[in-house]
């Protein structure tokens, strides 16, 4: 009783900023406590909150479209679309389908936030929603039952609120990025640099060896940026900070440990096993698949059984693949397209496009339901971001 209690008191505070029509602070605050409680098969509190925010939008806000957006839209479902019914598999329309939903969530935001600047509050229930997780993420290290329980998935794992520290740590660098972002536009840190300072050393604690590996970037850019006052900071944070953090995550303080005294064992192991899994898959959409559509949505979930490389089974683990074997060619050229008009709109922000690439290349940045819904909220807080300084300076 105890846990459903504090999974609807979460649920009804994220539905509330929807209501107020903070709708990144909704989104963001569900994602890091109980989106992936789930209702029925296949159907989580996402998705009411979903419907929620569409019908806030439409009915009670008179939401209009922007014509190009909507073009690209349509152009977009309708190649989904075209693709899943040339694979005519029920797995393949479960994903369609939430490709789907995403797009019309990327139209109502977009449109949403293209009339007002974002909620000042953001940032805010940003700095929450990791604290959050942060704290429960530490309980759970050290085996608290209470905070598996309150896990929606069930899963005895480390990571907060989330699935595991695949989601976590990709999550909680994104946030410090988007710190990092606001201290670009307005060249201040909010608290003192403390959001940033507990993002960062959320990534640290977490035991995803991805996003530690790419929190350099992000260090090096502050870094660069910033008054001799934030320098010293960074310093602290990477000579004492980092050593005292990774020694609560085995992950990472076995990847620092190789790194000093066996470079070359890294090669070994997971990424052994990856690489191996990379090439079978590929070689399979190469001989087996629709070149130019792909070998369809879900398709190596549902059989993993058959890319076993006798190193072990893996799931595809890398978004670029996925996408290029899942949608084929016509797919990865509407990504490239799309991921060249973001870049040319948030190039100001150059820092997060190593981040998006190193965490695409060794997760499933496309995939978790949590970090996806994170990514659309960053993209859009940029965009957003980005318009109201042009505005300003005008």
């Amino acid at each position: 009783m105890i846990v459903w209690g504090c999974w609807i008191t979460l649920t009804v505070i994220s539905f509330w900023l929807a209501y107020r029509r903070f709708y990144l602070s909704g989104i963001v605050f569900l994602c890091s406590t109980t989106l992936l409680v789930e209702l029925a098969a296949g159907i989580y509190i996402w998705d009411l909150f979903f419907l929620f925010i569409l019908f806030n939008s439409i009915v009670l806000s008179k939401l209009t479209l922007q014509r190009t957006n909507m073009i690209w839209a349509i152009v977009f479902i309708a190649f989904l679309l075209l693709n899943g019914l040339l694979s005519g598999q029920y797995y393949s329309l479960i994903e369609i389908s939430r490709l789907i939903q995403f797009t019309i969530l990327v139209l109502i935001l977009h449109s949403h936030y293209s009339k007002k600047p974002i909620e000042k509050v953001f940032l805010y229930i940003l700095l929450v929603s990791i604290s959050l997780n942060l704290v429960l993420h530490f309980l759970q290290i050290f085996r608290f039952d209470f905070a598996w329980s309150l896990k929606p998935t069930g899963a005895i794992s480390i990571g907060g609120f989330f699935n595991d520290s695949s989601e976590f740590g990709p999550i909680a660098i994104l946030a410090a990025f988007m710190y990092y972002a606001n201290f670009l536009d307005d060249k201040s840190y909010k608290f003192y640099g403390i959001p940033i300072f507990i993002a960062c050393f959320a990534v640290v604690l977490s035991f995803n060896r991805t996003s530690f590996v790419l929190l350099p970037l992000l260090a090096v850019a502050i870094f660069l940026q910033s008054k001799w006052t934030a320098r010293f900071s960074v310093l602290i944070f990477v000579i004492l900070v980092i050593p005292f953090g990774i020694s609560y995550s085995n992950k990472n303080f076995d990847l620092v440990y190789a790194l000093m005294n066996d470079p070359s064992s890294l090669l070994g192991g997971t990424i052994e096993l990856r690489m191996a899994n990379w090439n079978m898959i590929f070689d399979h959409y190469l001989n087996y698949c629709n070149l130019l559509f792909g070998c369809s949505p879900g398709f190596f979930d549902v059989n993993r059984y058959m890319f076993d490389s006798g190193l072990g089974v893996f799931s595809v683990d890398n978004a670029f693949l996925r996408i290029a074997v899942s949608y084929g060619v016509l797919g990865c050229i509407l990504f490239v397209m799309g991921s060249i008009f973001l870049f040319l709109k948030t190039r100001k922000y150059f820092i997060l496009w190593p981040i998006m690439i190193g965490l695409g290349m060794m997760i499933e940045l496309f995939k978790s339901l949590p970090v996806i819904l994170v990514l659309i909220c960053t993209f859009i807080f940029l965009l957003t971001n980005t318009s109201q300084v042009t505005l300003e300076r005008k």
